[in-house]
Formats: structure tokens, sequence, C-alpha cells
């Protein structure tokens, strides 16, 4: 009779235990479940960022090599658009935002290029790798004092002094920096000695301080180097009206 007792009594108390078991995993059912959700989803949104960011990317290198074509057959406002949905594709992608400052640059668009050149800087371009293209920016936009800073720091790589100079020389010349300006193209043709846009500036130069046949053989010059540099062949047609005149 105890030993029924007893066996009722454990019985009873499994059957309590078994309870509290199964109502404590019923609780926590719903916490998994909803813990699992979260990580999953979690998972599928960055699966997914991951597959825009890949799609953006190709969008963004298919745009930019548009705009290469474009910028070699010097259509620039073509190549414009192309690098606007380069990088509208890929915000961050530091080659579409040079290259965006680069054709805002051939267009005298400096604010653009002085946005974008920033931007590059922020997203882990080098600075000083860009020194030439910020310097001329400036200059176009007004801040010749920072553009001239710029310009003349020595830190940028030779590979790009040139178009350094070829920037502060004019801003010079602007300036009326006569003895300033023809030193800094004479160095600059140390560094770029084809480069027609280098010879197009220096005939400027020396058309506006009247050494007209230095003018002549500069800007022939640089037609020979490039006979498609619309800057060279405008200077040649606006000396030639002016000696009609």
């Amino acid at each position: 009779m105890n030993f029924r007792y007893r066996d009722r009594a454990i019985v009873k108390r499994e059957s309590r235990s078994e309870k509290f078991v199964r109502k404590f995993s019923e609780l926590r059912r719903p916490v998994l479940i909803g813990f699992g959700g979260l990580v999953s989803l979690a998972l599928l949104f960055a699966i997914g960022s991951i597959l825009l960011r890949e799609r953006g990317q190709a969008a963004a290198e298919a745009a930019f090599a548009r705009a290469e074509d474009h910028y070699a057959a010097k259509e620039y406002r073509a190549a414009r658009v192309e690098l606007m949905n380069a990088v509208k594709a890929s915000p961050n992608w530091t080659p579409g935002l040079i290259a965006q400052a680069n054709v805002a640059l051939e267009l005298f668009d400096g604010q653009t290029a002085k946005t974008a050149l920033e931007h590059a800087v922020v997203a882990g371009a080098k600075q000083v790798d860009l020194q030439h293209l910020l310097g001329q920016a400036l200059w176009m936009t007004g801040d010749s004092e920072r553009a001239e800073i710029l310009l003349s720091d020595e830190a940028i790589p030779d590979a790009k002094r040139g178009y350094a100079l070829r920037v502060l020389g004019r801003l010079y010349s602007e300036r009326g920096d006569y003895d300033l300006a023809r030193d800094t193209f004479e160095q600059a043709l140390k560094y770029a000695p084809d480069d027609s846009r280098l010879w197009t500036e220096i005939a400027r130069f020396r058309f506006v301080y009247a050494d007209h046949e230095g003018a002549i053989a500069a800007s022939d010059k640089a037609v020979a180097l490039d006979g498609q540099d619309v800057r060279a062949i405008e200077f040649r047609g606006q000396w030639c009206v002016r000696n009609m005149a």
C-alpha cells in the first residue's frame, strides 16, 4: 500500500515536472523563432546589400568604360553623362570621381571638379596625387590663393608636376606676374615637353606680352603635338582673326 502511494506520488511529481518543462519550452519557442527570424533577415539583408553593391559596381564600370571612349574622342559632354551614371551607381568609387573631375575641368566646371575631388579624398584617394587637379579647380572657382599653395607643392609626383606648373603659370600670367609666369612655364617644359596644352598656354602668354613670333612658334608646336586639341586650334583661330583685323 505504501508502495502504491509512493508510486502514485512519483507519477504525480513527474507529471508536474513534465508540465513545467513543456510550459517553459512553449514560452521559449516564440523567442527562439523570433531571434532566428531576425538573424535570417539580417543575413538576407547583408547578402542583398552585397549583391546590390556588386551590381552597382558593374554598372559603374560599364559607364566608366563608355566615358573613356567619349573622352578619347574629346566628346566631353557625353563623357560627363556616363560618369554621372557611374558615380550614381557607385558613389565612393574613386576612379569614377577622379574621372568626373577631369571631365568637369575640360568643360570649365571648376565647382563640380572640386566637389568630386574632395569626395574622392574622403573615399580614400591621396590628396597629393590629386593636387594638380584640385589646384586647377580652385583657380577656376576664384580661390587663387589656395590654388597657388597646392600647385606649387613640390610633393606633387613628377608625372603630374608639369600639369600643375602649367596651371600655375597661367595663374601667374593672369595675375600679371610676367617673370614668375615665364619661369614657371619653362620649368613645366622640363616635366612635360610634349604637352600640347602647355604649349598652348605658352603661346597665349607670349601673345599677351607681345612676343608674337614666339606665340606663333608655340602655337605651331601645340598643333603639331595634337591636331585635335581644341584649345590650340581655338588660339590659332583667335590669333588669325586679330591679325586680320
